[in-house]
């Protein structure tokens, strides 16, 4: 029965922490937003460099540490970021947010790369917002203060600090020690009969229990050492490595007392096999009923990911035939701006529009866009270059006379509406 527990129980600390290890991800994806945060605009008469020096001395003058970031999409696995703050920056992050200089690995999402720059060495400012910031609320509201008469702006928003990646990996060893505590209790049950034979040939119960403690706690500590061995090799493994290793000290804690069940004989029924046989089916009950939970929960929580990676396997066709083509996608980044009225999704439509008729000729460029979700039903717009692919895989439109530049389709069924909306 231990070989068996030891191998689940592999299995389950091993898939719990890979899971713990690759939330890391998502906390990295997010790091900046604890901070306070704050707009600033670069006026049509002042300079690059002579912002960049305001932004530095009025945060030297109030003891605020100011930063912001670019992150950049470099693979489809692979993002880097670049923070561009005061010289205090880097030194905060590293020992209040753990993230240093350096490639953070993952084993099924995408790696994440840092890197960090002095706020003097920053090249486009006006392409940067919002700007973070460290120090007291106080000091804070001074520095902006310093700089809105010159450089507008909101007034800074409070940070966030989420508490739900700790609370998964909370609910992550709860599930895992609740399975391994199960296990111990149906192996603790199989031992009582034979455990009973050893006492009456006078083998003392203390060593009988204390046997126990010592080759679970042994095995469970190496089992533990082992998963993290091989997980720091794949991905970050030591992510919430101190509640990690406070939730392994309590399944080490609550497996040894269950073993102090063993000092509690009942003769009629550890040799009744009815009573053994309910007591036992009972417990395989449970344990069935328990990882049913755990796999609905599981299937649960990856069924919209499930969803999208199939819908993306079924494009896989497209993209191998175009795969010498270059994919873009042009827009403003949004910011928030309570003082400007400026239409940031109008801007990135115009700079859509212009980079597209620039190049229309030039690169035979295809457009194929899902406008599904302004429709609330089916729908595509495609250019006169997606009728070939287009063509091969809807039936319907092969012996089409396609003379347009542009064509919305539709079902035939969602005719009548389209022409009444766009009429």
């Amino acid at each position: 029965m231990k070989t068996v527990k030891f191998t689940i129980s592999f299995f389950l600390l091993f898939t719990g922490m890979m899971i713990i290890s690759e939330s890391h991800v998502f906390y990295l994806n997010d790091f900046y937003t604890p901070f306070d945060h704050t707009t600033l605009y670069l006026q049509p008469n002042t300079t690059e460099k002579e912002m960049i020096h305001d932004i530095i001395d009025s945060a030297n003058r109030n003891h605020v540490e100011v930063f912001t970031y670019a992150s950049s999409p470099r693979t489809t696995f692979l993002t880097e970021f670049d923070i561009y703050g005061t010289t205090g920056v880097q030194p905060y992050i590293k020992r209040h947010l753990n993230i240093s200089e350096k490639k953070y690995k993952s084993l099924f999402l995408e790696d994440m790369v840092f890197h960090f720059h002095h706020l003097k060495n920053i090249n486009g400012i006006d392409r940067f917002n919002p700007f973070y910031l460290i120090g007291s609320k106080k000091n804070i509201k001074q520095f902006k203060i310093d700089l809105i008469d010159k450089y507008a702006g909101n007034f800074p928003q409070e940070g966030f600090k989420s508490n739900e990646l700790r609370n998964e990996a909370l609910l992550i060893w709860l599930l895992v020690i609740s399975v391994i505590l199960l296990l111990t209790f149906y192996d603790c049950m199989l031992q009582k009969k034979e455990n009973i034979i050893r006492f009456t040939l006078g083998e003392k119960i203390s060593s009988m229990v204390w046997k126990n403690i010592v080759i679970d706690t042994c095995f469970y500590i190496l089992l533990f050492l082992l998963v993290y061995f091989v997980l720091s090799k794949l991905t970050c493994v030591f992510f919430m490595f101190r509640l990690s290793l406070l939730m392994f000290m309590i399944l080490l804690i609550l497996n040894a007392l269950i073993y102090l069940n063993l000092y509690f004989f009942n003769l009629k029924e550890a040799f009744s096999n009815a009573r053994g046989s309910v007591k036992l089916l009972s417990m395989n009950y449970v344990l069935k009923l328990a990882t049913t939970v755990m796999t609905i929960i599981i299937i649960s929580s990856n069924i919209a990911v499930v969803y999208d990676a199939y819908q993306y396997y079924k494009q896989k066709p497209f993209f191998e035939r175009h795969r010498d083509y270059y994919y873009t996608q042009l827009d403003y980044k949004i910011t928030d701006n309570n003082s400007s009225s400026d239409n940031t999704l109008e801007k990135s439509a115009s700079v859509q529009y212009k980079f597209y008729k620039q190049f229309y000729d030039k690169f035979n460029a295809i457009l194929l866009a899902d406008i599904s979700n302004f429709l609330h039903y089916p729908g595509i717009l495609a250019n006169s270059n997606a009728f070939h692919y287009l063509s091969s895989q809807i039936t319907e439109l092969r012996d089409k006379p396609l003379k347009k530049e542009i064509y919305f389709i539709v079902p035939a069924k969602r005719t009548y509406q389209w022409k009444k909306l766009w009429r």
